[in-house]
């Protein structure tokens, strides 16, 4: 009994340390009081016009950043192939004057397949040789449509519009 006692006379001296059960006496907490109702709406005002003023900036600065990633991809790509073209130089003086299986090389192959391909639009990456020639491209996404880059014995590295397929498909091997 006389704990208890004590309890009490010491919750009634400090309210901040009354247990979690016992409500305020005016019924609203503490944060509360005193605030006029009409000042909270106008934080919640406040708060819905900064989401939406920051929704409208993402959405006027996102297309700007979405053309950056595109056109990054495409010089990746360019990059990438130009490079192949001095692989394949050396591939040929080592293989006896001969581009045959330069596509299939470690260098070119690990190059085509695990940088460009990646980067190319669904992959679309392709590489043929015979002995004469070769010619590599890749099917990358542009700001004005799809381009196909690429890169042939003959030193040229374009970037034309259309896909790496369609130009197979008619087993030209230069790029023009």
């Amino acid at each position: 009994m006389e704990n208890n006692t004590h309890q009490n006379a010491f919750t009634q001296a400090n309210p901040a340390s009354a247990p979690a059960s016992v409500a305020p006496a005016s019924g609203k907490s503490s944060f509360w009081k005193g605030v006029a109702v009409g000042a909270v709406g106008i934080v919640v005002l406040m708060i819905l016009v900064s989401i939406l003023a920051a929704g409208f900036a993402y959405s006027r600065v996102q297309p700007a950043l979405n053309n950056a990633q595109i056109k990054g991809n495409l010089a990746a790509v360019r990059a990438n192939l130009s490079n192949l073209r001095a692989e394949a130089e050396v591939y040929y003086d080592r293989n006896n004057g001969s581009y045959a299986g330069v596509c299939r090389s470690d260098n070119f192959d690990a190059t085509l397949n695990s940088i460009v391909s990646p980067i190319a639009l669904n992959g679309d990456v392709m590489c043929a040789a015979n002995a004469q020639e070769y010619i590599a491209a890749a099917t990358v996404q542009d700001v004005d449509g799809i381009r196909m880059v690429c890169v042939d014995s003959t030193g040229a590295a374009t970037s034309n519009f259309g896909r790496a397929k369609d130009h197979f498909a008619a087993e030209k091997m230069t790029c023009n």
